[in-house]
């Protein structure tokens, strides 16, 4: 047997039909076997399986248990896998399905004309069943043609109903394979680790995202812990070589977890999470964190005081209410300082650097009061640049070399201050490292007297 489809399915009578009708519909040079898996259903699902085995009884295996099997669908996963006979496995859950009649030709033909890697995967089409979002290709225009370990433990960018593995590559199927969450990712990491892995530039199936889901209920925190889970366990079954980059991931969610429960002001877990995040001084957290205000080792010590201020409820309470405040004469000192800045600026022009923006004043876009302007800087003597709004630290705008040009969209209001900002070798979101500052003035369109003739 050339190729075993496995299609797992739980609960999707309304998606079945066509999952199997598109794998029916592929054309081939071989035969290929379907194994079909129906993870004891409460709706009509298991009927509809039974039906289609007894039409294409030549085609269609079933693997039916008397319960459910558990674990999120990972036994029934594993237990299909073992039943799959083809030198090539392809994977379908119940409530997808493929677009194109030569999938299992084209990534069969692949793997024949690739021996060493170990699986490929090809592009799919992410549709919302609700219609809350448009439909979009899942990988982007420039998703890598060769993937490895380190990739994929970046995020798992491969859509189940897109791979086809060796089938021989998981012969001695781990026990902790049986837990791990997501499982279809931890699989593709293993793959990785025993030969590359190719992706066709081709859409050839939809992956369906619909309230049933497993995964769809699931808040930002629930989605980061599982990740953590995948990652601790990454961590301890991969070899050393891949330390630093699961180590560096888990360094990134626990960070997010921490950010997510102070959000909720639950800060014993806010303070567990941060503490975590702290210990391996990941080198991630160095180049840059959003709200911080600083880069390099300066980021350390922040951190290490929002720690000590996690652990004084009381005091962080306090503060989070007094922000608004705090923030208010904030702005009002940076105004002021940029001010003195822009004096000091006029008359001493040996600044290190220089930031202009044209044309200034920008007369605004109709009546938006709103104009569109261009920002050119040069440096001396700096590795690299930033350009923030409103203040040393503000929102970022850009970020580029010693040298460049960008221009806005059609945002810039009357008043807004850009700051260009030496970021070389860590160098804090500071008024001293500001190179240069410049303000914008907006007027608004002079209006048209039109004179009627009549």
């Amino acid at each position: 047997m050339k190729v075993s489809v496995l299609l797992i399915t739980y609960n999707h009578a309304p998606f079945i039909a066509q999952a199997i009708d598109s794998i029916l519909m592929q054309e081939t040079e071989y035969p290929f076997e379907v194994v079909i898996g129906d993870d004891f259903s409460t709706d009509n699902t298991r009927t509809i399986v039974i039906d289609y085995q007894k039409r294409y009884p030549d085609k269609i295996r079933l693997v039916l248990p008397d319960r459910n099997l558990g674990l999120g669908g990972n036994r029934m996963f594993l237990e299909l896998l073992k039943n799959c006979q083809g030198s090539y496995v392809a994977f379908l859950d119940g409530d997808d399905y493929w677009t194109s009649d030569h999938k299992l030709q084209c990534q069969a033909d692949f793997l024949d004309s690739h021996p060493e890697y170990s699986m490929c995967f090809h592009n799919t089409r992410v549709i919302y069943e609700d219609g809350i979002r448009t439909p979009y290709d899942f990988n982007p225009d420039n998703q890598k043609l060769v993937t490895g370990v380190e990739d994929l433990l970046s995020g798992n960018f491969i859509q189940t109903c897109s791979a086809m593995i060796r089938r021989d590559l998981f012969n001695d199927i781990p026990d902790w394979l049986y837990t791990i969450e997501p499982q279809d990712w931890a699989i593709y990491v293993l793959a990785a680790e025993l030969g590359p892995i190719g992706y066709i530039p081709e859409t050839m199936g939809v992956y369906r995202r619909h309230r049933g889901a497993i995964f769809f209920g699931l808040d930002r925190i629930q989605h980061l812990e599982k990740a953590v889970v995948f990652y601790e366990l990454m961590s301890d079954k991969l070899p050393a070589k891949y330390d630093d980059v699961t180590k560096g991931e888990l360094s990134r969610r626990y960070y997010d977890l921490a950010m997510e429960y102070e959000r909720k002001l639950d800060f014993v877990r806010a303070a567990a999470y941060l503490s975590k995040c702290l210990e391996g001084r990941e080198k991630w957290m160095e180049e840059f964190l959003p709200g911080i205000g600083a880069r390099g080792p300066a980021v350390w010590d922040i951190l290490r005081k929002r720690l000590r201020m996690y652990r004084h409820p009381f005091l962080y309470r306090a503060a989070i209410r007094l922000r608004p405040f705090a923030e208010r004469l904030r702005n009002r000192a940076n105004e002021v300082l940029t001010t003195r800045y822009l004096r000091r600026s006029e008359k001493n022009r040996k600044s290190a650097g220089s930031l202009a923006a044209y044309p200034n004043p920008v007369v605004a876009s109709d009546q938006s009061h709103t104009g569109v302007i261009t920002l050119e800087w040069t440096s001396k003597g700096t590795e690299a640049v930033e350009i923030r709004l409103g203040s040393p630290d503000g929102q970022l705008f850009c970020h580029g070399l010693s040298e460049g040009k960008t221009t806005t969209g059609n945002w810039v209001t009357d008043g807004m201050s850009f700051y260009l900002q030496d970021v070389s070798v860590g160098r804090p979101l500071t008024l001293n490292n500001t190179l240069d500052v410049v303000k914008i003035s907006v007027i608004r369109p002079s209006k048209r007297v039109t004179i009627d003739h009549k």
